[in-house]
């Protein structure tokens, strides 16, 4: 997000974001200002600075670290501060002879997690997931353009600026913005339950599979004393498996697409 400089912070799975000087206080929402920050008149020269992470897990850890959902209001305020600004945040791509003539959509790229920890050795079937969806002016699903995008000739398809000074776009970035974005977002939610549907599921049977074998080795070599272990292990199928289905979406891109 331009006006915001990002860069690794001193806890490992986060990112410290520095508000630039050229933005004014408290424009963006979900960045901290210099009033909430309690900054005096001689203190405020200080760079605004704000710690998150993507990791659910690592920001219940550290009080100073905020969790960086799509709900967050920084996500929002990435968008609002975008296309208000006019300063080539959102990407735009003009699509010549689409077959959809006078069509504006904006693709929204979610990101959806699920919540594992690294010594539960899941990461393979429970990672993160990209979900891609366009929107129309009314707020209906047309994600199966990105399809016909993706096939289209590299001669129709080029990059562009978003025009400025234009009252008819800028209405929609605002539409794109907004309602747009939260019809987009429902869209999403319920592509990702699909998705941890699923992966719950492989979860269930990644963990019986281990379960069963633990048991079979147990019986083999006649030991038990590992039968706490086994219950234990056994209890945490259902609970890892509920886990990671309370998935999170977070925004990761958006673009505009003017179709001709």
């Amino acid at each position: 997000m331009q006006g915001v400089d990002s860069e690794p912070a001193s806890l490992p799975e986060s990112i410290l974001l520095t508000q630039g000087d050229q933005v004014e206080d408290g424009s963006i929402p979900g960045m901290p200002s210099t009033s909430t920050l309690g900054m005096t008149e001689e203190s405020a020269t200080q760079k605004i600075m704000l710690t998150v992470t993507l990791s659910r897990t690592r920001a219940m850890m550290h009080d100073g670290i905020e969790f960086l959902s799509v709900e967050h209001p920084l996500a929002q305020g990435a968008i609002d501060y975008a296309t208000a600004n006019m300063r080539g945040g959102v990407a735009c791509s003009v699509w010549n002879n689409s077959g959809h003539a006078k069509w504006m959509l904006m693709e929204y790229a979610f990101v959806a997690e699920f919540p594992t920890s690294p010594e539960w050795g899941l990461d393979d079937v429970a990672g993160p997931r990209y979900l891609r969806v366009v929107v129309n002016g009314s707020g209906e699903d047309h994600s199966e353009i990105i399809e016909e995008l993706a096939r289209a000739s590299a001669l129709d398809v080029r990059d562009a600026s978003i025009p400025q000074g234009n009252a008819i776009m800028n209405a929609k970035l605002d539409y794109f913005a907004h309602a747009g974005f939260e019809a987009a977002k429902a869209i999403a939610a319920d592509k990702a339950s699909e998705i941890a549907a699923a992966v719950g599921g492989a979860v269930e049977e990644r963990l019986e599979a281990e379960y069963r074998r633990t048991r079979h080795l147990s019986k083999i070599r006649g030991t038990s004393e590992n039968a706490a272990a086994l219950n234990d292990a056994k209890k945490a199928i259902q609970e890892r498996k509920k886990a990671v289905m309370q998935n999170t979406l977070r925004l990761d891109a958006i673009r505009l697409i003017v179709c001709k």
